[in-house]
Parts: structure tokens; C-alpha cells; sequence
């Protein structure tokens, strides 16, 4: 018709609709079987475990093993909703399998049981997930599954070379601790809290007559409610958990039953980032571990904290579900398994008889000076410290190849004190003279760097002085106190680096947002990334790259702050826990910690910020002093809290902050430890909006890898340039209030 369509073929007495000619062609080679139904496991080839988007940034080396786990999905008619399988999470029971080999090159090639669900976290050297995977692959009879790495697109290619696995047979999978089996909180963890905790914590208070939570596994809950929209308490299924559950989940911060559903940072739920860990870690009350102790609770930790372990044991009974759906595998699946059999209880289950010690021999504080133009430290050449044999055993490797210069030697001195705290002249001293000092000897004691238009980095003068370093009542890596000279003043920056400010350095830093509790109906969490909000998810590595870009722009010294600075300068001449007073201070007008605010966090799944009303205890679950609210839900923009007396901002919570050392013992000692070519994990200081503020004290201590992005850590600048005979740095043109320089 018109020419614009060609008849192919016509019939008198038919209509051809949609008709397709046909030619004569060779036949096509036949697709050989993929699978091997006589088989009953498949085959992982994995060519890279450092190649995928959730492993970027972690340095090879780091993976030794990869864990393997499966599920237990629920009987119909049950459902894993809220507080059902766990107090927030998981949906559904989960049983480990066990561990293979990673080799050097990261590669990995292994055997996995056919048609069954399988989930895959990599491990550091101390069986901790480095990654999550929220979703689970199948391998079919005989079939070879491939990846090229962790998260890796579905669409890409293998890399055209050789891998180390495919040099050696496959692995098999090696057992975790026994036969596989649903991870019931009761059978692996509540031993270990029996071993090592429930002398104390049995339910009775302590001899101040203070709460310190009941971790029993005897005891069940018998209040359980929820008003969070979705849990299973209408099925009568959720809250059946035991006392010390309830109690210990709190101190996880854990992906839960719903997270963000984007690829999460290496190392977002470490193990090493929840509180629990890290208090144990810490020596609370000379509590340790032993390794199949830690195996088994770091374990519960990386599978989102679960605490039943079958469906059928507490939650409700599957009746003929149980027999039909084994039947079912047996006949589809050639998978004869019941995943609700119980394994036989082991018989050395044993609580401990008592808390272990708590005291540690007393070391003489030593004083040791610090100087601020290179931040390295030193003790006097000729100072002699006597220690005992086994105080001498205790001391962590030194580096002997450290040296000063004679200009530095020359201002260095040390001194022998008593196991008293000794007293330093002119310390502590108050906030007046601490603003005398700071003023002396001209009054030019701001100064401000220019990054970008209507972008710049407030400094404040931080003088030189001496003072005690520590706390001999803090935990065991606070102490002993050592007297520390700062010997060089100092320009610290005022507030926290935000993200606009890192920006400049890096656009394409995400801070991300900070997961809701419970569910998340289509809300991505609440934000971290805004421009004014503290950056966040910033490794240590990234902060001192920061610095070295802007010691280039602006022709100064930019730095992170070291240990002995960070302290100095969070203290201002305080000798108390907190710049602002005391651990039972009101804090909300100086510090965003973890307060009555936090209650917010149990809110409706459907939005961002609509609290719930008549939140329970189970819904409410943070870690909080709820006497005091500092108005903060996570983090704020720097400056909002009154500043110590030097004009420091927010150097106790809001973020934490990395410093410039190296996570060593103490007392403080010239090893080198802030040297930024030290090996070794880094320390943080001054807590957070997650931390109570036991957690954000002038002396508190915790450490990370320098590569690990971590949710509450950011990070403050000091700029060490040549300070004048009076101590004002020789930039400052004039003697104004602040001075001005710009980054080029």
C-alpha cells in the first residue's frame, strides 16, 4: 500500500499474520549440561575479593578466610517481623556452615552445598567481618558459580589472568565448632556470658547500689511490647527472649532488621565499632576472653545479633510444616536436611567464680615533652625509671632508631615521682588564666584559613605548658598518668572539618546517612552529609591527605593533632573528666552525647523524624544519660555548644576525632608513636553523639585501622608552623584579633 510495505507471500484462500521466512541452516552445537544432578554441592570460583565496590579501600592482605552461612526461612503462618528471630533483626534464622581459605592474592575456590541459600562475609585476621552481604546466591548441582569480587556488578568480567585458587584443589568448607545448626544465642553465646559476666551482672545491684544490667539466661522476659508498626507481637511470636539478650544487644550498633539498602562501607558494622567490643577489649573489670570466647560472640555480632536459633523451639510450632518442607528438599532438591534439629548440648558450660582482678600495678608517671612543630615526643636522655620484672615484661616494643635533634635534647627534661600523682606548678589552673595564657604575649589569638568563597577554618592559639596525661581511674589503656611537656605552642582548629570544608579537598566524599532503628520504609536514615554536619566516614589516611593539601595551599604546616596535643588542648588547665566539670555535669549546653534526645530513635519506620509515641524500653533501646537532652539527634554543625576556655568547640562528642598517634600503651613514651609513617592503628579521642559521656572524657581512648571509614569519626586540624620568641606565629601579619591567610 503506497509502496511503503513488500508482500513476501501471499495465499488465495488464507491471511498470513505475522509470518517469518525460514531458510535452510546448519544445526547449532549443543550447550553442554551446566549441572551435574548426581552431585550434591557446586562450586564458588572467586577470582578477587579486593576487586568489588564493597571492598574498596581495604589493603590486600587483610582478608584471611570468608565465612559462610544459610537460612532457615520461616514456616508459613510465622513470619521473622520485628522481635521475633531477634530484638531488631534478623528476618530469619541463620545457621553458620563454616570457613574457607583466602589465598595472598585474594582469590578463594571452594565447594558449597547444592541448592541452598548461601551468604558469604569476609574476614579479618581475627574472624571479625570486614563486609555484610544482604543477599544470598545458590549453586545448582555440579554448577561453578563465579564472581570477580565483593559486591562486584553483575555485568562485569573476570580479569583475563591466573589466581593462586585455581593452582590447588577446591576447598572444602570447615566447620564452625561443630555440626551446622541454627545460631541460638542460648547455646553459643549465653555460655560465655556465664564463663565470664553473670558473677556480677546476675541481676542484683552493686555495692553502690547501682543497676548494672542482668545478662542471666535464666531469666525470660515477661513484659515484651512494641509500638513500632510491623512487629510480630500480634502473632504472639515476638519477645520471647531471655533477660541478659535484651540487655547485652543494646551495647551493638548493627545493620537490623532493615538498613541502608546501598553498598555499605567496608568495616560499617565491625565488630571493633560496637560498644561491646570495645569495652571488652578495654579490660572492663579484667574481664578476658578467651579465643573460642571471642569467636562466638564476635560471630553473634556479625549475623545482626539473633537469638533464636529453630522456629520451633520458643517462637511457635510448624507443626506438619516441619516433615512436609524436609520432604519437599528431599524430593526437588536432593537436600536431605533439618534445619529445626537441635545438636546435643555440650557439658562444659561452667560460670566463672568470680570477676577477675581489676588492679594493675601502679608506674611511675613520667614527665615527657612534646614538641609541637613535628609532634614527635621524647623523655630526657638521662632519666631512669625503675620497673619490675614483670613491669618490665608488660611494656609494648620500642623503637630504639627514634632520635632528636640536639636543639630538641636541649629542651628536654624528665623527672622520677612517687605512685602519688605528682604536682606540676601552675596545674591545673582555671579559665581565666588559661585565656592569659592563651593572650600572652600579644593578643592575636584567632587566626582564619581561607579554603574557598564563604568556606574558611577558624584556628584558635593553643599555648605550650605541662600536665597530667591519663587517668589513673580510666580504663586500663588511660593509665598509668604520665606528666606530658607540650614544649612548642600551637594553632588548633576550632571546630570539627564539616563537609563542606572537605569538600574542597574532596567532592565526592559522602558522609552518608546514619541508619533508622527498625524497619525503613523507603527512608534512607537520617543525614550525615549535609553541608554544615561534621565529615564522617573519613579514614585516618584521608584526614592526613587533607592536611597535606592544605599545607600546600596555604605554604604552612597543617596536621592531625597529636595525643598529647589533643588532650592539652581538650582539658584548657582542667584536671576533671570533662573541660565543662564533672561526669555528672549538665552537659547539653556543651556537648552532644548520647541523651534523652536518642529516644528518637525509636520512630515511625515511614518517616524520617516522627518519633514514636509511648516508645517502650524495647523499642527505646540506645545506650543513654537520659538526665540531660543537648537538642542533637546524631551530629550537628560544629560550634553549636559552648567552647572550653581556649575557644575549642565540640572536643568532647559530636564526632570522635583521629589523632595523629599510633594506639600504643602507656605511660607515654618517645617510641614514635606519632610519627605518621608508625605501623599500627590509630587513636581516636573525644566520643560522640552515639557515646555516653564516660565514652567522650579528656582522657578516653579508642583506635582504628588508618584505613577504616568509621560512622562516628572525623576529625580537627593544627596548623605547626615557626612560632616567634613569644609564641605568635610569624604568618601573622598584624596584631589584630585574627589573622587571615588564604589557600592558594
Amino acid at each position: 500500500m503506497f509502496d511503503n510495505l513488500l508482500p513476501l507471500k501471499q495465499l488465495q484462500d488464507s491471511a498470513l499474520f505475522e509470518h517469518i521466512p525460514l531458510r535452510k541452516t546448519p544445526r547449532p552445537p549443543t550447550i553442554p549440561e551446566r549441572v551435574n544432578p548426581a552431585r550434591t554441592d557446586g562450586l564458588v570460583v572467586l577470582q578477587d575479593v579486593y576487586a568489588g565496590e564493597g571492598m574498596r579501600g581495604v589493603p590486600r592482605g587483610t582478608v584471611k578466610s570468608l565465612r559462610l552461612f544459610t537460612y532457615h526461612y520461616a514456616y508459613q503462618g510465622m513470619g521473622g517481623l520485628l522481635g521475633v528471630v531477634g530484638m531488631d533483626g534478623p528476618w530469619d534464622i541463620k545457621r553458620v556452615l563454616g570457613t574457607v581459605p583466602v589465598e595472598a592474592d585474594g582469590s578463594a575456590r571452594f565447594r558449597v552445598p547444592a541448592n541452598t541459600p548461601i551468604s558469604i562475609q569476609p574476614l579479618d585476621a581475627e574472624g571479625k567481618a570486614i563486609q555484610l552481604m544482604r543477599s544470598w546466591m545458590t549453586a545448582m548441582p555440579g554448577e561453578t558459580v563465579q564472581c570477580t569480587g565483593c559486591h562486584d556488578r553483575q555485568n562485569s568480567a573476570p580479569p583475563a589472568k591466573s589466581f593462586l585458587a585455581m593452582s590447588k584443589p577446591p576447598s572444602e568448607i570447615t566447620p564452625w565448632r561443630g555440626p551446622v545448626r541454627g545460631f541460638s544465642y542460648a547455646r553459643e553465646v549465653q555460655p560465655v556470658i556465664d564463663r565470664n559476666c553473670v558473677s556480677c551482672h546476675n541481676g542484683k545491684p552493686d555495692p553502690d547500689g547501682k543497676n548494672i544490667g542482668d545478662l542471666r539466661g535464666t531469666e525470660r522476659l515477661a513484659d515484651w511490647s512494641s509500638v513500632t508498626p510491623g512487629n510480630g507481637g500480634y502473632a504472639k511470636t515476638a519477645g520471647k527472649f531471655s533477660v541478659g539478650y535484651a540487655a547485652l544487644h543494646r551495647y551493638v550498633r548493627r545493620p537490623g532488621i532493615e538498613s541502608d539498602f546501598h553498598v555499605l562501607d567496608p568495616m560499617e558494622f565491625h565488630a571493633d565499632t560496637t560498644q561491646l567490643v570495645q569495652m571488652l577489649k578495654q579490660g572492663h573489670h579484667g574481664v578476658q576472653l578467651n579465643a573460642e570466647d571471642w569467636d562466638r560472640l564476635v560471630t553473634w555480632i556479625d549475623l545482626n545479633c539473633p537469638y533464636h536459633g529453630t522456629w520451633g523451639e520458643d517462637i511457635a510450632s510448624p507443626g506438619i510444616q516441619r516433615e512436609r518442607r524436609r520432604d519437599l528438599l528431599k524430593r526437588y532438591a536432593n537436600v536431605d536436611d533439618d534445619p529445626e534439629a537441635v545438636p546435643a548440648a555440650r557439658g562444659d558450660v561452667r560460670p566463672h567464680p568470680g570477676p577477675l582482678p581489676q588492679e594493675r600495678e601502679n608506674h611511675s608517671p613520667r614527665l615527657v615533652t612534646t614538641n609541637a612543630r613535628d609532634g614527635r615526643t621524647a623523655s630526657a636522655p638521662n632519666s631512669h625509671v625503675v620497673m619490675t620484672d614483670q613491669e618490665k615484661s608488660d611494656q609494648p616494643a620500642r623503637s630504639d632508631s627514634f632520635s632528636l635533634s640536639p636543639g630538641e635534647r636541649a629542651g628536654v627534661r624528665a623527672s622520677v615521682i612517687s605512685n602519688s600523682l605528682p604536682f606540676i606548678p601552675g596545674w591545673p589552673f582555671d579559665a581565666a588564666e588559661a585565656k592569659r595564657r592563651q593572650s600572652a604575649p600579644e593578643p592575636a589569638i584567632k587566626r582564619r584559613v581561607q579554603l574557598a568563597p564563604g568556606v574558611s577554618i577558624e584556628l584558635m592559639r593553643v599555648p605550650a605548658g605541662e600536665f597530667l596525661m591519663g587517668n589513673r581511674d580510666g580504663g586500663l589503656d588511660e593509665q598509668p598518668v604520665s606528666m606530658v611537656r607540650i614544649e612548642r605552642g600551637f594553632w588548633m582548629a576550632s571546630c570539627e572539618i564539616n563537609n563542606a570544608q572537605f569538600a574542597c579537598f574532596n567532592p565526592a566524599h559522602d558522609s552518608r546517612v546514619e541508619d533508622k532503628n527498625t524497619y525503613q520504609f523507603g527512608i534512607h536514615g537520617y543525614p550525615a552529609n549535609e553541608p554544615a554536619q561534621p565529615v564522617v566516614r573519613v579514614s585516618w589516611q584521608e584526614a592526613m591527605a587533607f592536611c597535606r593539601w592544605l599545607s600546600v595551599r596555604t605554604g604552612q604546616r597543617f596536621t592531625l593533632p597529636t595525643e598529647a596535643q589533643w588532650e592539652w588542648a581538650c582539658r584548657a588547665g582542667t584536671p576533671t573528666p570533662f573541660s565543662f566539670g564533672s561526669r555528672d555535669t549538665d552537659f547539653s549546653g556543651h556537648a552532644n552525647f548520647a541523651d534523652a534526645k536518642l529516644r528518637e530513635f525509636a520512630s515511625d519506620p515511614y518517616t524520617v523524624d516522627k518519633p514514636l509515641a509511648d516508645a517502650t524500653p524495647y523499642d527505646d533501646w540506645i545506650p543513654k544519660d537520659a538526665r540531660f537532652n543537648d537538642g542533637a539527634l546524631i551530629t550537628i554543625a560544629p560550634g553549636h555548644y559552648a567552647p572550653n576556655a581556649w575557644g575549642l568547640h565540640d572536643l568532647h562528642g559530636n564526632v570522635a576525632e583521629w589523632t595523629r598517634s599510633r594506639y600504643a600503651a602507656y605511660p607515654w613514651s618517645a617510641d614514635g608513636r606519632d610519627e605518621e609513617s608508625a605501623a599500627g592503628r590509630r587513636v581516636v579521642r573525644g566520643g560522640s553523639w552515639r557515646d555516653v559521656p564516660a565514652r567522650g572524657t579528656a582522657s578516653f581512648r579508642l583506635s582504628y585501622e588508618p584505613w577504616q571509614h568509621v560512622y562516628n569519626v572525623g576529625f580537627r586540624v593544627v596548623c605547626e608552623s615557626e612560632l616567634k620568641d613569644g609564641g605568635s606565629p610569624v604568618s601573622t601579619a598584624s596584631s589584630a584579633q585574627t589573622a587571615t591567610i588564604s589557600a592558594r
